[in-house]
Parts: C-alpha cells; structure tokens; sequence
C-alpha cells in the first residue's frame, strides 16, 4: 500500500514539474515578445564603384526595416588615416536579426546594402554604383502653416518643385484637401499641374487658387512627381500645412433688376444676388419703406428673385437685406433704388393712307396721333408685322408721321407706341394694295413648234395683272431676242398698255429663225429701280424666258432615179439603163462655191500622211461660225477627245479609210461622214480653208426620220456660207452611181 501510495505521489511530482516547465517556456516567450528594441551599432565604409576609393561627407541613411526606425549619419571626409575616408558608425533602434537597408549617395551616383542585425556591432559596406535619377523636392511657399483665413477672400496657395539627382522628364505637381468642403481650388483649374521637363537643380513655382467654403480647418498638401524619377534619397516629395477657415464678412447684396429709377408696371420681378460662404439664412424685401416679403434657406452666387403683383402707380424705393448662417449671424443689406410704376398703355390713333388704299408710289407719308398718363417714349411703323422704323421723339397729343420708301407690294400697316413703363399700345391696321405684272414662260407661244432656220413665224404672248389694284399708268411690253440684261436684241416695237386688276392681253409679233439656240424674253414694264411705271407688289415677274432651238443641221432626203446612159467617145453607140434599182453610190453635199477634186479627198481628221488630227474639227467649227454651238462639229463627231466612230467610203474607185460619222437622224440605216479636198493650197493638213465635202451611201429603200427613202444626210446650214467671199449663197448635191 505504501508503495502504491508512494507510486502516486511520484506521478504527481512528474506532472507538477511539467507545469512549471511549460510556465516557465510561455514566461520565457512572452519576454521575448515584449522585448524591446535597443540600440544597434552599424558601420562600415562609403567607395566609389570601383570599391576601394572612400568617399566622404556623403549622406549615410539606415532603415530597420522590420519595426520601421531610422538613422542617418554622414561618411567621414578628412579623416587622420586614409584608410578611414568614407568611414561611417551610427546607432538604429533594432532586435538582433532584423533587415537593415543602408544606403549613401553624392549628386550623380548611390548605392545600398543591406544585412541582418548582429548583438555585436554589424558591419555594412556601400558601394556608389548606381547611377541616381531624379527626385522632386516640394515647399509650400505660403500660406504659412496653421494660417488663418476669410471664406470671402480667396487665396493662393504657392509650392516650389525643385529637381535633385537628375534631369527631370514631364514633370507635375498636384495638390489635394483633407477636407474639401472646408477649403477647395477654384474656377476650373486642376488638381495637378503639368511641369514639363525641368533640369537638375532647376525649379519650378506652382500656384493654384483656393477659396475657404466653410468654417473648419483643413490639411492642405502639395506632392510632385516626375516620369523620370528613381529611388528617393534626399527629397521631400509632398509637404503639408494646416488651414483654418473663419466667416467674419456679411453677406454681399447685389441689386441685379429692375435698374435704379425704372418704370414699370405692375407686376415686377426684384432679381438679386447674394455672395456668402457660411450660406444664407433669409433674405427680405423692403419695398416703399415697409418689409414686402422673406425667403429662407437660400442658395450663394445665385440669381434669387422676389415677385410683386398689383402694385399701385406712383414712386416707390426698395432694398435687399440677408442673414448669413454662420455663427456671427452677419447682416447684409444692398443700397436702395428708385422705381417708377406705371399700368396705363399710351393710345394710338391712324390717320392716312385710309384703309384699302391703292399704291401709287413707293414714296409714302403715314400720319398717326397718340396720348397717355404719363409719357409716351416711342412709337414704331409697323409693315407686316414688321418693324419698319421707329421714332423716339414724341409729342403727345399731335400729329406725328413716318416717311418711308417702301417696295410696292400688300400691307398691313399699324403704330405701336410705348411709355416708360413697356406699357405698349396698338393702333390696329390698315391695309395698302398693289398692282402686280406678271408674264408667264407658258403664255409664250410659238407659230410653229418646230420651225427651222430662216423660217418666219409668229410669236405671241400674254401679259396679266395678278394684284389687287389697277395697273392705272400706261406701262411698255417688249420681246427681245435674248435677254436685253446680257444684250439681246429687242423684237419689232414698244407695246404700251395699263390693266385693271385681275384682267390680261396678248400681243404678238413676227420673227425670222435663226440656226442655234436663243431665248425669246418677253418683258412687261421694267422694275421700278429702272425707271419702270407701275408700283408693283412683285417686280421679278415681269420678264419671262422661252427658248427657241433651230437646228444647226439640215436633214437632206429622198430617193434615187437611176437612169443611166453609155455611148462611145465616137457616139456610134448608145446602151440605156431605165430607173435601175440594182446599183450603189454616195451622195455629196459642198459650197456651191466649192470646186471639188473628188479624186483627192481625204477624211477629215486625217492629214495628208493619214495621220489623226483632231484639230480639224476645231477648225471646222470655227470656219462654219459653230465654235459656241450645243451641236457643232466637234461636240457632234468627238467625245472625250475621240472620234466617236469612223466609216469607209468608197470614192472614186478609191477607199477612204477612218472618215468620221454620225447618224444622219435617229436611224443606223444611215450615216453622215465629213471629207476634205488635199488638192486646195495646204500644209499636209485640214486648216478650215480647203473645200469640205459632207458624205452619205445610198441605201435604198430603207426607213429614215421622214419615212422610207434611199438617203438621208445630215449637212450644216451653215455649209453654204463656208467658203469666203460668198459667191453663191446655197448647197450642191453631188450623187456617185457604182
């Protein structure tokens, strides 16, 4: 039993001894938790990259990295012993085992290390092998830390960047607020500041404009930065100051409406504005010496309003005042102003031209009376409701009048006159008539729809009175050939007429075709800036354009009777052939003053080598008087500087080649080619003196423009002109049987 007992106790023992060793293990790891740091002795040297030359008076900086604490020391310069040049010693507050940085650098160069803490002393050696970039350090110039300042007065706040290390590259310093609402920038600069590019050792004042909003206190920092920045050694990056913002300035009242000593009427809109930074608590009215009405709980830098209805007519002065929120309760109160009311509208009365009343001039006279209360200011002509001329010198109670030149036209006319109060008053209208001459492109009419050159046709057209008053006064109508603006040439006589409103007439006269395109213009009674009669409600109706085309072509056609007779050099013999239908040929079409060598034509834009020359129908043109036609040569056989198709004939027993044409009319059964003579005086080529001969085959009995026939040709009416002087005013036909 003793021995169970002593067994016991022993388990006992063991388990106690084991508790206190676990104590003692927590006790033991708790003093080493809360150990606190203690001071590290750290040396070493400061070399140049080459790591053996020291370096001294550098900057040393020491970093625990695990709890955070620094050192900073400076590399010895002119020790006793060169062996100590570049030598530094320095204390951090550390544990044994903790990451230390050290770093030293001179303007250009820096290099780091780093090691653990020893118990003893730690040893460190920094080499300046890396080449420093640069570093931005910031100064806030003012205001000055823990300043004072007015929310009503605005501020700047001033920051000086300077560049260390190296050359700097866009560059920017930005500025920023603890609290925003207390104290911000202003108008819509930016936060951050572009730079730009900035040298070592350069510097760089930044400002920003700031207003206080509120009453507070606020941080206010600067920081800079640049793209070309590296590791920072010595530089300041951002600093900081702190603001305190007070309101101790009453609200600033200013009267925007109505302006001192206004006349109005009676309903009135006070607009003001108030500037206060605290916010507005109320503002009031005072109108004619008592307070008129309050607005509570108002916006700052705001265009607030107060509106007055039916106040009584007479003198009145009125003011603003407001109350800030701010703790002081500062008062504000704007000057006072001056208003004058005024409900009545001055009366307007018209006199002449009455009402209905025709145009006769454009020179006209408008009388009219008015009266009022008080005063009248103006009174304005109103023409179709448009202001027309106003006068500001009125008397009231007497006649007044506007002169004024007027186009002819209808109108209403009314006065409207106004006082000083913008009371208006209306006259009601009258109304004024005019006449209108009016010819239309339709009403010109044409004998003969398609006539051709050198035919005589009539030409009628119609002249109307479209407005409401009568065309009174005797006005000319007139045809030109073209139009008389740009030189054309007027057609028989002068017509003279006058026209009640809503009625027309219809004159007519002869003309003599001419080859091209012409305007035949009718013209009724010129505008009147042109000495014209008739005041007119319209005047750009009076002239009106209808072309006449005359083709610069004719169109030859017909059949062949082919009677053909052979005899003998001797006439002992005579064969005879009746109307043969079984033959071929062309037709040919000159100058009756022409002498043609039919053995020696040639195509025309082909010279003499066969060689192309388009010039030839230029010169063509230019010899038949067609340069300017829609139709001429050159625009009816080329296209795009081309012939537009080309043709063989058969001459004389002689093919010629690459002769250009067209088709005669609207038909492919046949075609018009155009040759030249090489027997007339030339140089090798076509210049628009040599005899020109227009070409067609015959082809019998097929369908042309005109019906069913054996040739069809498309010659210039011109042709018969073509050689000068002009012998013989017509054509020749020439026809060639195979």
């Amino acid at each position: 039993m003793e021995t169970e007992k002593h067994g016991k106790n022993k388990k006992r023992v063991k388990k106690v001894f084991l508790a206190l060793i676990a104590v003692l293990i927590i006790a033991s790891l708790s003093a080493i938790a809360a150990a606190q740091p203690s001071p590290h002795n750290v040396q070493g040297h400061v070399y140049k990259a080459d790591k053996v030359t020291g370096v001294g008076n550098l900057p040393v900086f020491l970093n625990d990295t695990a709890i955070g604490t620094t050192a900073q020391t400076v590399s010895q310069a002119t020790p006793p012993f060169a062996p100590f040049l570049g030598a530094y010693s320095a204390s951090i507050s550390g544990n044994d085992g903790d990451l230390v940085v050290v770093r030293a650098w001179n303007k250009t160069y820096w290099g780091t290390a780093n090691t653990s803490l020893l118990s003893t002393t730690t040893t460190i050696n920094i080499y300046l092998n890396k080449t420093r970039k640069s570093e931005t350090n910031v100064t806030i110039l003012r205001p000055a830390n823990n300043s004072i300042r007015n929310t009503t007065n605005p501020f700047n706040v001033t920051a000086n960047v300077t560049i260390l290390g190296a050359d700097a590259t866009s560059c920017s310093a930005t500025i920023a607020f603890s609290d925003q609402s207390v104290a911000n920038i202003t108008d819509d600069q930016a936060f951050s500041k572009s730079l730009g590019d900035l040298s070592l050792g350069q510097h760089s004042i930044v400002m920003w404009n700031v207003s206080g909003l509120k009453q507070g206190s606020a941080n206010v920092s600067v920081s800079a930065a640049c793209s070309s920045d590296g590791v920072i050694l010595d530089s300041v990056k951002s600093y900081k100051i702190r603001l305190s913002i007070s309101d101790t300035t009453p609200p600033a009242v200013k009267l925007i409406l109505p302006l001192n000593r206004t006349w109005t009427n009676a309903s009135i809109l006070f607009v003001y504005n108030v500037t206060e930074t605290t916010g507005i608590r109320n503002c009031s009215l005072y109108y004619g010496g008592k307070l008129n009405q309050t607005s509570r709980n108002l916006p700052s830098d705001t265009r607030l309003n107060f509106t007055l209805n039916n106040s009584n007519e007479g003198t009145f002065q009125w003011k603003i005042g407001c109350f800030d929120s701010s703790t002081n309760s500062n008062g504000g109160n704007s000057s006072f102003r001056v208003l004058y009311i005024d409900n009545t509208a001055p009366n307007v009365t018209l006199f002449f031209p009455i009402n209905g009343s025709g145009m006769g001039n454009i020179s006209m006279m408008f009388h009219y009376n008015v009266s009022d209360n008080y005063n009248a200011t103006n009174c304005s002509l109103i023409l179709n409701n448009n202001v027309k001329r106003t006068n500001h010198t009125i008397t009231l109670s007497k006649a007044g009048n506007f002169s004024e030149s007027i186009a002819g036209n209808y109108y209403n006319w009314s006065v409207n006159c106004s006082d000083n109060a913008h009371n208006v008053g209306f006259s009601g209208y009258f109304e004024l008539r005019a006449a209108d001459i009016k010819v239309n492109l339709s009403d010109i009419v044409f004998s003969i729809s398609s006539p051709v050159e050198k035919q005589l046709i009539r030409i009628n057209a119609t002249v109307y009175n479209i407005g409401t008053a009568n065309a009174t006064k005797n006005f000319t109508f007139q045809f030109f050939e073209n139009d008389p603006a740009s030189g054309g040439i007027q057609l028989g006589k002068n017509f003279s007429v006058n026209l009640t409103a809503g009625n027309n007439v219809t004159f007519n006269i002869s003309y003599l075709t001419r080859a091209g395109v012409n305007g035949i213009v009718v013209l009724a009674d010129i505008p009147l800036a042109l000495n014209g009669t008739v005041v007119e409600a319209l005047e750009s109706n009076n002239k009106a354009n209808r072309t006449i085309s005359i083709a610069s072509y004719h169109i030859y056609n017909g059949d062949i009777v082919s009677n053909l007779f052979l005899d003998t050099s001797s006439a002992h013999s005579l064969i005879a052939w009746v109307n043969s239908t079984d033959y071929s040929g062309n037709i040919y079409v000159a100058d009756s003053d022409s002498v043609v060598a039919f053995s020696s034509l040639m195509a025309l834009t082909r010279n003499a080598s066969r060689n192309l020359t388009l010039n030839d129908t230029w010169e063509l043109d230019i010899a038949l008087n067609l340069t300017y036609y829609p139709d001429s040569i050159n625009r009816t056989y080329t296209e795009n500087g081309r012939i537009k198709s080309n043709e063989s004939f058969l001459v004389y027993a002689s093919n010629i080649t690459e002769v250009p044409i067209v088709n005669s009319t609207n038909s492919t059964n046949f075609l018009t080619g155009i040759l030249w003579d090489m027997s007339d005086i030339n140089n090798g080529e076509f210049n628009g003196s040599q005899d020109v001969v227009f070409v067609t085959k015959m082809n019998r009995n097929n369908a042309g423009l005109y019906g069913n026939y054996d040739f069809e040709i498309k010659v210039p009416a011109n042709l018969r002109r073509y050689l000068v002087p002009n012998a013989v005013d017509s054509l020749s036909f020439y026809r060639e049987i195979t």
